[in-house]
């Protein structure tokens, strides 16, 4: 079986309601999403927190700067986020300088080496404001590159839990 190769720009979003740093570097994702949020209240909703983990990788030499991310509500036109915000330049810098340090380990395990930029951003009273998707992208020049998507949708009708007597 072939493994197809991995493209030039690509990354991946964790929907959660909290990220914590941990001792010793780890984190922890709390309340995480997978694929849809059901809402029970009707819209619009208000979530107190909502947070977002977003890792994008670059291939080495083929860094598109600067790094931006725009996150779509539901309802936002295809060319109007919600939130946009940039990975600093120096961040930027400091990983590359990493990953070429690193390069004659790299070139041992693998042909392609990436520069990796991970983010967690915590969304306070976030407003949702209809049924649609959050869309979280990066824009590499002209591009944008998929990095998640969560579909937002009311819960279905169903009865609530019968929670037994103690």
């Amino acid at each position: 079986m072939e493994t197809v190769p991995a493209p030039e720009a690509f990354g991946t979003t964790i929907f959660c309601d909290d990220v914590r740093m941990e001792i010793g570097g780890k984190l922890t994702f709390v309340g995480c999403y997978s694929g849809k949020m059901f809402i029970h209240s009707g819209f619009p909703v208000v979530f107190p927190k909502f947070c977002l983990a977003i890792s994008y990788w670059q291939e080495r030499g083929k860094v598109v700067r600067p790094i931006r991310v725009w996150v779509f509500m539901p309802g936002d036109p295809e060319d109007t986020p919600s939130i946009e915000f940039g990975i600093p330049d120096q961040s930027v810098e400091d990983i590359l300088a990493d990953l070429e340090s690193d390069a004659v380990e790299i070139e041992k395990r693998a042909e392609r080496a990436f520069a990796a930029v991970r983010t967690q951003i915590a969304l306070v009273n976030l407003n949702i404001t209809q049924p649609g998707s959050i869309r979280v992208r990066a824009v590499r020049g002209e591009q944008l590159i998929r990095l998640g998507n969560l579909r937002v949708e009311a819960a279905p009708d169903t009865p609530p839990p019968e929670i037994p007597a103690a």
